[in-house]
């Protein structure tokens, strides 16, 4: 997402996080550190407190049009999608599986793994199974309703996606409004 934000380059270090991470994928030896030369010199360093963030959402058509998810509650919706391939971990999904368990949904929501692995491990722990027989639809892990691939919303519908962009038209409809989530 930096593009959408004016940057050239953007660097993340490895963490601990990132350790646990690849030695619970049993691929640990892949971690090295990676920092930014102590010598760097930065145009600007923000610093934000995450326990000051509220939930957030990217509202139709920009990531800029941002409001609280308090500004929105109640809005009908006619669609949600979960996942894609930037924003599925298994984690992420196991929230909604446990969030959905025993439930039906409501409004038609479609959840696409952001992978292969993702698809796979929801099946072997179990959780494929509460998010089915929750109503959900599930996609197979590849590029499709992001990029305006399927999963169209009706026109001039409302369509909460919790994925990377929401540019006019991108969804596959040119008059659907989607809300995307940013943070939750």
């Amino acid at each position: 997402m930096g593009a959408e934000l004016g940057l050239t380059t953007s660097i993340f270090p490895y963490d601990d996080q990132t350790r646990d991470f690849l030695r619970l994928q049993r691929r640990e030896n892949r971690w090295e550190e990676f920092v930014a030369d102590k010598d760097a010199v930065y145009d600007e360093q923000i610093e934000l407190d995450l326990n000051g963030i509220v939930p957030l959402v990217a509202c139709p058509h920009s990531p800029d049009n941002i409001k609280t998810v308090k500004e929105i509650e109640g809005m009908k919706l006619d669609q949600v999608i979960i996942g894609s391939c930037t924003n599925s971990s298994l984690s992420d999904l196991l929230l909604v599986a446990k969030i959905l368990k025993g439930k039906k949904v409501k409004t038609p929501t479609i959840i696409s793994p952001g992978s292969k692995q993702v698809l796979l491990n929801l099946i072997e722990i179990g959780a494929l199974k509460d998010l089915i027989s929750s109503g959900v639809r599930i996609l197979e892990p590849a590029c499709g309703p992001c990029i305006g691939m399927g999963c169209a919303p009706n026109s001039q519908g409302i369509s909460l996606r919790t994925f990377n962009r929401n540019f006019e038209g991108r969804s596959g409809t040119d008059d659907a409004l989607r809300i995307h989530k940013v943070f939750l």
